[in-house]
């Protein structure tokens, strides 16, 4: 999984099974229960002994839906409840981090509801990343293609800069220095490789390039270089 949202799980575990649940719905509902679970397609263990596992999620949920019928009469337009299935992927890694997919945020709950692990959203402290990365590569081995920010002190509240290698702009250089970093896009090499990562404070991350990172590198790269700005919210 190559994009994502970054989620750290405070309660450590030997690994996700496959399980199924019932959620009971009110006595008002028109039925009495939706369901939910989990699917895991892969296992995988590193040379240290961490277990990643990636899978599928679904959960139903109530919804209201707008009905419009047509008849020779009349038009008429009506409320109706209908049950709605989430569906998204997840990797899980035993050493506490958990990735999800785009419009997924079902997963994290439905785990720490039915699982012994407890999934919080993160929240990356893009400054002190940005420092780590040019104190470990050089500033100039580090290439800046997207900033966002909030900036108090000047008429420019919160903004998005797109552009290339934007900390060589002599003009941009002390704005971007100075503002507190919301969004990051950034090159760079790491373990040899060229990574195009862009990472926001939100936790969610996608790692442009390589293109066929398999999720155990995945992993490896975001407890190497992300996880250790992340808290929880």
């Amino acid at each position: 999984m190559q994009s994502g949202t970054l989620y750290l799980c405070d309660s450590l575990s030997t690994g996700l099974d496959d399980f199924r649940a019932t959620v009971a719905l009110p006595q008002q509902a028109p039925v009495d229960s939706v369901s939910e679970g989990i699917d895991i397609r892969d296992s995988k263990k590193t040379e240290d002994g961490v277990l990643i596992q990636s899978g599928d999620a679904a959960a139903e949920e109530l919804i209201e839906d707008e009905v419009t019928q047509i008849t020779d009469s009349r038009i008429s337009n009506r409320t109706k409840e209908t049950i709605n299935a989430n569906f998204g992927t997840f990797t899980y890694s035993s050493d506490g981090i958990l990735i999800v997919g785009g419009g997924s945020s079902f997963i994290p709950q439905i785990i720490s509801e039915h699982t012994e692990i407890n999934a919080q959203s993160s929240k990356i402290d893009i400054n002190s990343y940005f420092d780590f990365l040019r104190s470990v590569h050089g500033p100039d081995d580090v290439e800046v293609w997207k900033v966002g920010f909030e900036e108090k002190r000047t008429n420019a509240d919160n903004g998005v800069l797109h552009g290339s290698d934007l900390m060589n702009d002599s003009e941009l250089k002390p704005l971007l220095e100075s503002s507190e970093k919301t969004q990051l896009g950034v090159e760079f090499q790491f373990r040899g490789e060229r990574i195009n990562l862009y990472v926001a404070e939100s936790g969610y991350f996608d790692i442009y390039e390589p293109t066929n990172y398999p999720d155990k590198q995945v992993v490896e790269f975001l407890q190497d270089q992300l996880t250790q700005f992340a808290t929880t919210e």
